[in-house]
């Protein structure tokens, strides 16, 4: 880890253009906070921790079930 690098990446372009790309895309799931998850079905799960949550429905589990 390279706190120089750190610093310099922040002025690249391709850099700061996926950061727009990925901050658009966030907002168009209506994510509001980080960590947020989107599974495959377009749920959302929001929250370090909810990371047990994520594991459980790529699992295969469905809400409401035991």
């Amino acid at each position: 880890f390279s706190g120089a690098e750190l610093i310099a990446g922040t002025q690249d372009q391709a850099i700061k253009d996926e950061l727009r790309k990925n901050t658009e895309e966030a907002y168009g799931v209506g994510a509001f906070g980080v960590p947020s998850f989107v599974m495959e079905d377009g749920r959302m799960v929001w929250g370090q921790d909810r990371l047990y949550l994520v594991r459980r429905l790529m699992s295969g589990w469905e809400p409401g079930a035991p």
